[in-house]
């Protein structure tokens, strides 16, 4: 049986030090801070909560900027995923869960690893 799963992102972007980015140890890959969405929680509550329970910051969502759909096939499932600027309203991001997260920075749109996908 196939599901379907939301998955929200954050895009935080300093014009000084480029965008806000996390290394995810499930994938080894970067990406932007976010998560997934429970059943019956608000898209833009499940943001403001992953983010302060991955990076200990409050963010203010400014707008939803884009989304992707895509089927994985490593679980069979559908998955959207909703990318909204923000920014930074209290706190300087550190790790909070290390046992998901490798590592985290601000990159350079321009530099960004191969195989990054941000929209």
């Amino acid at each position: 049986m196939n599901y379907s799963f939301i998955i929200v992102n954050c895009y935080i972007e300093n014009p000084e030090k480029g965008v806000l980015m996390v290394n995810l140890k499930k994938t080894g890959k970067w990406g932007l801070p976010g998560g997934k969405v429970e059943p019956g929680e608000n898209p833009r509550n499940a943001l403001l909560r992953e983010v302060k329970e991955e990076l200990g910051i409050d963010i203010e969502i400014e707008k939803l900027i884009g989304f992707r759909e895509y089927f994985w096939k490593s679980d069979n499932n559908y998955w959207t995923d909703l990318i909204y600027k923000a920014k930074i309203v209290r706190g300087n991001p550190e790790i909070n869960e290390v046992e998901k997260i490798l590592d985290l920075g601000w990159k350079e749109k321009s530099k960004l690893p191969e195989g990054t996908n941000i929209f």
